[in-house]
């Protein structure tokens, strides 16, 4: 399965300077040039740019539309090939801070559960990224019976989604993310019952190095669980890394936004050949 992997996309023309404009227009060209064809399209997150974006269906359209000229691109023309996860641009700022300390004050990691209410509240703070999901996917929208987490099966390989911006609330809470990780291991316990030969990709905004610590371990224990989750392809950090963790090998990709320090990255690869590129 061959795929493109790009992240953070902070679509926001409406506010974009002149390099950020240049980016978004030289893509799609040079990825023509590169003669790249690709299964799959993975985006890991932030499809907006929030602090100057709304939610109207007009930005929703201009988002929808960027992402299928992207697809059509490396020779996707069917939306069931283009994957993706919610990143912190792309929830609203709904919940007080009083309430989500309060949420991460009642949140065990050895159990891994949300309280069901505040679940509902969490929730409710992705309307954009739904919007982008109903506008893309119609009625076949993988999100909509999404618990928290959720995932589908594709070509012989299984697609594990991941909300990992659930408590993403602000600057200060990266590195003490909480993810409700028993939702993510039921999803796991399930798939090895369903399809035991399927290898899995996990797609997620976050590394768990934004997670608070006993949250990460329990992903990193879940992950060596489930040796056939061999790829965790993340974003947010603005900037492209690989590293070996236990069982599984971790990407990171960059931006689509030109800010200061930022790695303008999209990475090309092929799970039968192993091979994979990262294009600057």
């Amino acid at each position: 399965m061959r795929f493109v992997h790009i992240s953070d996309l902070h679509f926001n023309p409406k506010e974009d300077g002149r390099t950020s404009r240049e980016i978004r227009e030289q893509l799609i060209p040079y990825l023509q040039e590169l003669s790249i064809s690709a299964d799959e399209l993975l985006i890991t997150g932030d499809l907006r740019h929030a602090k100057h974006q709304g939610k109207e269906q007009s930005d929703i359209d201009d988002v929808v539309e960027y992402i299928k000229e992207i697809a059509a691109a490396v020779n996707i023309t069917d939306a069931e090939h283009i994957h993706l996860v919610p990143g912190n641009h792309d929830r609203d700022r709904g919940v007080s801070e009083d309430k989500n300390a309060e949420i991460r004050k009642y949140y065990n990691p050895d159990n891994g559960r949300f309280d069901k209410d505040d679940l509902i509240l969490l929730q409710r703070q992705f309307e954009y990224f739904k919007k982008v999901c109903d506008t893309l996917y119609g009625s076949d929208n993988y999100w909509d019976a999404a618990e928290l987490h959720t995932y589908r099966v594709l070509g012989g390989t299984v697609f594990l989604y991941l909300n990992t911006a659930v408590m993403h609330n602000s600057d200060e809470d990266k590195g003490r993310l909480i993810i409700g990780n028993d939702c993510m291991d039921r999803l796991l316990r399930e798939i090895d019952t369903k399809y035991p030969y399927f290898p899995i990709i996990v797609l997620a905004h976050h590394s768990p190095d934004c997670f608070i610590i006993h949250e990460k371990e329990a992903v990193e224990h879940i992950l060596m669980d489930h040796p056939k989750a061999f790829l965790y392809l993340c974003g947010d950090a603005h900037e492209a890394w690989p590293r070996r963790v236990n069982m599984h090998l971790e990407v990171t990709m960059g931006c689509l936004r030109q800010e200061t320090g930022v790695e303008i990255t999209f990475l090309y690869g092929d799970t039968g050949s192993k091979e994979s590129k990262a294009h600057h």
